[in-house]
């Protein structure tokens, strides 16, 4: 199970971001307001991940806490999305994200690099939460047709999704997409 430490000023953040982590399978094993206090925290119990909101608070952990991935909530613009990223932030969950993007920045991608690549400052963005759906049912191996119905919408729109997901993961056709997307942990395989 994922540890997590939460640096938020806010309670109401640092309750929904427990509630979200319980949901995943991730625990939220420390909270803190203020970023020393939190990077202090992080140090002496090595979390896997600390959730943070500020670029001060990614500067403090990755000082006290190398081993610790950061996960920033709340970046908003290519350029605070940049600036987290070379302080040490792992990944960055914007104002537009939801539940299961940041599920995926603290449970599923397990390697920094690989979070790095999925919260680049690209215009590409991240994938909405109707390009995951869609993604996942690649992943599952259904056609263009079965997803339209599954996900009750035409088969143009899934198409325009396809386009989408193909743009942000680089990849070239529906094989290189899924296996994008299983690499950064967008999606999983039933076995």
């Amino acid at each position: 199970m994922t540890s997590v430490l939460v640096i938020h000023d806010q309670r109401l953040v640092r309750d929904a971001v427990r509630s979200i982590c319980a949901e995943g399978g991730a625990t939220v094993i420390a909270e803190a307001e203020e970023a020393l206090d939190g990077a202090r925290l992080a140090a002496g119990l090595s979390p896997d991940v600390v959730v943070v909101s500020s670029i001060a608070s990614v500067k403090a952990v990755a000082q006290q806490a190398p081993d610790s991935r950061i996960v920033l909530i709340g970046a908003s613009g290519s350029a605070e999305r940049s600036n987290a990223m070379v302080s040490g932030a792992s990944a960055v969950i914007g104002p537009q994200d939801g539940s299961v993007e940041f599920l995926a920045a603290v449970t599923s991608i397990e390697h920094p690099v690989i979070l790095r690549l999925v919260s680049n400052s690209s215009d590409r963005g991240p994938l909405t939460r109707r390009e995951h759906e869609v993604l996942q049912q690649l992943a599952e191996g259904r056609s263009s047709q079965e997803i339209a119905a599954q996900l009750f919408i035409s088969l143009k729109t899934v198409k325009n999704h396809l386009g989408s997901i193909y743009t942000k993961l680089e990849a070239h056709n529906r094989t290189q997409a899924v296996l994008s997307g299983m690499r950064l942990g967008l999606v999983r395989i039933a076995s």
